[in-house]
């Protein structure tokens, strides 16, 4: 076996664990909402916007419309910069406090909840 060849099997024997790594690397399914526990919009969402099933989310629709819960991946403050807690009022953490999903933010026992 030339030098050469040899180089190359041991270099190649150091990437494997990176290779192996990337094949069993899953993709992030992460585009603005939580789905576990289940965020309010994504669950009404799920539901169907124009005819949602549960009390709440029909509650939501009624309040801010459909065109919310088509835009869920909109409920977010992009420059917080850690300060969401200075930036959304108590009572619109789950419309971060954009009118236009002040649907989300009623106050109801029928919404889904982690356990």
């Amino acid at each position: 076996m030339t030098a050469r060849r040899k180089a190359a099997g041991i270099v190649a024997l150091g990437f494997a664990p990176f290779a192996l790594a990337g094949l069993a690397a899953t993709p992030a399914l992460a585009h603005g909402s939580l789905t576990d526990p289940v965020s309010r919009v994504s669950a009404c969402f799920a539901e169907g916007p124009e005819s949602p099933v549960s009390a709440a989310c029909k509650a939501a629709v009624a309040a801010g419309g459909t065109q919310a819960l088509y835009d869920w991946n909109g409920v977010n403050i992009a420059n917080a910069a850690g300060k969401h807690r200075e930036l959304i009022p108590d009572g619109k953490l789950c419309s971060a406090a954009n009118d236009k999903f002040k649907g989300l933010d009623l106050p109801r026992a029928d919404w889904p909840a982690s356990p």
